[in-house]
């Protein structure tokens, strides 16, 4: 197990990564609870600091609390200390208190840590214990507040293109997935959006935009280098649909590109040429032979093209 003093390295559990009821704030929240868990998934961070360390504020941060424990992801407990209420104690649930388990491939990636107890999920800052580490805000988080350069959030430190770590490509089929926290190349992200949409929005770095990038590249791991997101930029380029081609003249907007579920639509060739989008279009594809999940992406797309006519 790889291990760094400045706690760079935590364990998450992929089911999470890849449920798709959880949007990025819920991902994100988990992944901020994980980094402060001690190996029974339990730590005490105030909301403030879970706040900063997500990138949100107060209100999104106990909307993605409240999911997490509808999912059976979380436990809440209040503490009170001296008559005094004191920041919440958070579990991270053992999987059979889930409602929800994730199948596949990805199944066989949900297991809990092999040294937790009593069944939970161990997600810990691998060189940090509960007493080193109460979830009081570290110091490089207490100034995020002012990004170093215009270029790149102070949330997201380190250079800004960082190579991936080979723990990303060993033995991806092992339990627990344990991976290097890195950063996706983000400059470079920027470049190639605009060679492949010059007529396009402009890509800017924010909070928001690089968040979603590190969840892209967590979620479909060839996003951690340049080459990935050039391959998926290409992908829509080559689709008519993608590229306006349609009676609405509807092209996708920077969030819709940096949504985990539309890069694996582009990636599996639903928008190409002759795709099935394409085909249920030209009605040779019935909508209602679609898998259940392809239903419901194709009516989520219709409804998203039909706002953006309204508006």
């Amino acid at each position: 197990m790889s291990s760094s003093k400045n706690g760079a390295f935590v364990m998450v559990d992929f089911c999470v990564i890849t449920d798709k009821n959880l949007d990025v704030f819920d991902k994100m929240t988990y992944v901020a609870l994980c980094k402060f868990a001690d190996r029974e998934g339990r730590c005490f961070p105030s909301q403030n600091t879970l706040a900063a360390v997500v990138g949100c504020g107060r209100s999104r941060l106990r909307k993605s609390l409240d999911n997490l424990k509808g999912s059976n992801y979380l436990r809440v407990d209040s503490r009170v200390l001296d008559g005094k209420q004191r920041s919440n104690l958070y579990t991270l649930l053992p999987r059979e208190n889930r409602t929800r388990v994730c199948g596949g491939a990805e199944g066989g990636l949900q297991k809990s840590h092999p040294g937790s107890q009593d069944g939970h999920i161990t997600i810990s800052n691998i060189t940090r214990s509960k007493e080193q580490d109460s979830g009081e805000l570290p110091q490089y988080y207490a100034v995020a507040e002012k990004p170093r350069d215009a270029q790149r959030p102070a949330l997201y430190p380190g250079r800004a293109s960082e190579p991936p770590s080979p723990l990303f490509y060993e033995n991806l089929n092992t339990a627990p997935l344990e991976r290097e926290m890195k950063h996706p190349p983000y400059e470079e992200v920027v470049e190639s959006f605009k060679r492949h949409f010059p007529d396009q929005n402009p890509l800017t770095l924010n909070e928001a935009t690089c968040m979603w990038m590190r969840v892209a590249a967590l979620v479909h791991n060839e996003l951690y280098t340049a080459r990935g997101w050039d391959d998926y930029f290409d992908g829509i380029a080559e689709s008519p649909f993608l590229s306006g081609d349609n009676d609405a003249n509807w092209r996708p907007g920077v969030l819709w590109i940096l949504l985990t579920q539309n890069i694996r639509k582009v990636k599996e060739g639903f928008f190409k040429r002759g795709g099935a989008w394409e085909q249920i279009v030209e009605q040779r594809l019935k909508v209602a032979d679609l898998t259940e999940e392809d239903q419901k992406y194709v009516h989520d797309l219709i409804c998203n093209i039909k706002s953006r006519e309204a508006a």
